[in-house]
Order: structure tokens, then sequence, then C-alpha cells
């Protein structure tokens, strides 16, 4: 917006008037007690999931800008919260060293898939709804830092097999994303690149 070219010492009312007047977004939705950490909104556009760095969750009604839920996922901080397609559950990761799953209508603990050593940094549904992947890193030995690799490990929801997992650089990961055709998965390292996977075993 060119209106935040504006010093912050220099912006007075008519500052804040001419930013609300042109402000274009659908809806404003206040009420995290602290930073947003993460946003994501379902397939369907009808649900809309904030995280927060109080280990805070809110699913949100995206269409009427209204809040339907709110629940602590955590003592410490969510670093990603993603939302089924279906709008049916919700994944977390965070500083806890979890990635849990939640329902999207109460809040409710369904499980913790992966309680590691160190934070978990992302997760991500897969565009069907089956597999959830989830990222961090191993630190073999303690000592060495270059020991350090990215991992990520891929759960399916619909059956009880062991996770299988991947690897990737020599830094932590942190951010996945899924191809539109599920069969490519996607990560950000702090390695200053891109890995790019086979997303399904077999």
């Amino acid at each position: 917006h060119w209106l935040l070219q504006v010093p912050p010492r220099e912006r007075g009312w008519e500052w804040r008037h001419l930013y609300s007047a042109t402000d274009e977004s659908l809806a404003v939705l206040p009420g995290h007690p602290g930073t947003i950490t993460s946003i994501d909104l379902s397939r369907d556009g009808t649900v809309l999931v904030s995280a927060d760095r109080q280990g805070w969750v809110r699913v949100w009604d995206a269409r009427k800008g209204e809040e339907r839920l709110r629940f602590r996922a955590a003592e410490q901080g969510i670093f990603h919260a993603d939302v089924s397609p279906d709008g049916r559950l919700i994944a977390t990761a965070g500083a806890d060293r979890t990635c849990r799953l939640w329902t999207a209508d109460t809040g409710r603990e369904v499980r913790t898939l992966w309680t590691h050593s160190v934070p978990v940094s992302a997760c991500a549904f897969s565009p069907d709804g089956r597999w959830l992947a989830a990222s961090a890193y191993v630190q073999p030995e303690a000592s060495r830092p270059s020991s350090i690799y990215g991992v990520v490990r891929v759960f399916d929801l619909r059956g009880d097999d062991e996770p299988y997992e991947l690897r990737g650089g020599n830094k932590p990961l942190s951010g996945l994303t899924w191809s539109d055709d599920g069969r490519q998965l996607g990560a950000s390292s702090w390695a200053y690149l891109t890995a790019v996977w086979k997303a399904q075993p077999g």
C-alpha cells in the first residue's frame, strides 16, 4: 500500500483515516493475544485457521468473518497450523516439539502424531487429506552442529502404517507444500534451498 511509505512518526489521524478508507480487506479478524505465526484457508474457502506465539488456535467462518472456536493447542508457540481439505481437522506444529491433530468443530485433540526432540517447524495436509507431512531437523551428534540434517515425516491418516521419512539438506526445514495432484512434496530450508520429493511411498 502506498500509504505505508509514510514514516511512522508522520502518521497522524489523517493518515489513519486515509488508510482505513482505502483498505481493500474483506474483513479484519482481531482477537489473538500475540503475534500471529500462521494462517490457512480450507480448499472450499469456508474455514480459516490462525495460530500464534502463545499457543492459541482460532477457527473462523471465513465467509462471515466470525470466530467459531478458540483453543490452546500448546503452552509454547505454534509455528504452523494447517486445515484439512474438508475443513474437519487442524494440524499444528510448534515449539513444544509436537505435531498434533485436532477437530475443527470442537478443538478436541485427536492424536499426537509426532513427539520429536526439537521443535516441529511446519505441517501440511495433502490435497486429498490422506497424508500429513511435518518438518523439523535431526542432530545425531549434539556437539557437532554440522551433523544436522532436515527431515520430513509423512503420516498416513487413513491407515496404521508407520510414517515414512524424507531427508533434505544440512539445515532445519522451515516450510512445506504439496503439488495440486499430491504426487510431490516441497520443503524450504535454512540452507537457502528448496527440496522436492516424490510424495508417496511405493
